[in-house]
């Protein structure tokens, strides 16, 4: 089962830590932590994706900022109430972390997920007639649970993923990819930060 979770979600990122880890929460009696890593696409826009590390992961290692990190792991989502409202919140859960110690940064930002269309797919076209796909999977892990993980599809893959029917599973490669955007709130406007896969390459599960 544990292979086969690997095979559905796997994604290796390197980047840099701009935030310490902080205590998250604790679940089965063990205690979690977060932090931001920063990675750079070869465009120089810069990615933030926060990762989920347990604490014998944490413990193992002395983590500073600026330091440069390689980690491995899956990436997942979870319901969380802020504000009086559910969203999804997504982390990437680390398995392995690699101090690369004296190293330049070499970004890197790799991920790949096998799982279901879970929601009708939304095909748009930008004004200057860029083609885009938003599609909704759902990656199953152990214990009968599943992850559900917002994609970005473009051109030719998002013209065939308007085509496909929730229930169609799919195999997807492609890069975790943050953006800021401003929405009002109660409290007034508010800036805040969405992740999802950019995809690069889609194809019908086997």
């Amino acid at each position: 089962m544990e292979n086969t979770t690997k095979a559905n979600n796997a994604a290796v990122i390197s980047g840099v830590v701009n935030e310490l880890p902080i205590f998250s929460h604790t679940m089965y009696d063990e205690d979690f932590y977060t932090f931001p890593i920063q990675v750079m696409r070869t465009s120089g826009t810069v990615d933030v994706i926060r990762v989920v590390l347990p604490e014998k992961v944490y413990a193992s290692k002395n983590i500073s900022l600026q330091d440069v990190l390689r980690i491995q792991g899956q990436y997942r989502s979870r319901n969380v109430a802020e504000h009086g409202k559910n969203h999804l919140s997504l982390t990437l859960f680390a398995t392995h972390v690699e101090l690369l110690i004296g190293r330049e940064p070499e970004f890197q930002n790799d991920i790949s997920l096998c799982g279901f269309i879970c929601k009708p797919v939304l095909y748009r076209q930008t004004p200057l007639g860029r083609e885009i796909s938003d599609i909704l999977i759902a990656v199953n892990r152990k214990f009968g649970k599943s992850d559900y993980i917002p994609c970005v599809a473009w051109g030719r893959n998002a013209v065939f993923a308007s085509q496909l029917k929730v229930g169609t599973q799919i195999q997807i490669k492609g890069r975790i990819q943050s953006r800021t955007y401003t929405k009002k709130t109660d409290e007034g406007e508010r800036n805040f930060t969405a992740n999802e896969v950019s995809i690069v390459n889609l194809m019908l599960a086997d």
